[in-house]
């Protein structure tokens, strides 16, 4: 005990030996973050730097991008751009629609539009080997009721 009051620069007795090197441990941390932060400081400014460059070129492509967009839009006649873009819409909603029953199709069910109402499919399987499928005939009168299943 009396080492420890040694250790200690007044005169009470806080803890001992090992509570003096964690108090010498924190201030050493504590020295060693403010040294730190500068440093710390300096490489954030660099890399602001850098990303603020980074936009600044990517602007310029985006605007030359856009200039050359204008300049071949200019050539050609205006009917023909918004055929090609509305062929190219409905292109791309008959691809979303042709993704969205391949994932219906993975679950299990799927369904088609029949002459009374929806056709649904629900195919059963187990451990990735296809079962049975299971189709029911749903008339869409109000109330819904199953025609044939």
């Amino acid at each position: 005990m009396e080492l420890a009051n040694t250790l200690r620069q007044d005169s009470e007795c806080h803890g001992g030996v090992l509570a003096h090197l964690e108090r010498l441990e924190t201030q050493v941390s504590k020295s060693h973050k403010k040294l730190e932060e500068p440093q710390n400081a300096q490489a954030l400014e660099a890399r602001i730097h850098e990303l603020k460059c980074l936009r600044d070129k990517l602007r310029a492509e985006v605007k030359q991008r856009q200039a050359r967009v204008k300049a071949s839009t200019a050539n050609v006649e205006p009917d023909q751009t918004l055929e090609i873009s509305e062929q190219e819409i409905l292109e791309r909603k008959q691809e979303n629609m042709k993704a969205i029953l391949q994932a219906y199709r993975f679950t299990g069910i799927s369904g088609k539009l029949a002459s009374q109402g929806v056709c649904v499919c629900i195919s059963t399987a187990f451990e990735g080997n296809l079962l049975d499928s299971y189709f029911v005939n749903l008339v869409m009168e109000k109330p819904l009721w199953i025609h044939h299943h």
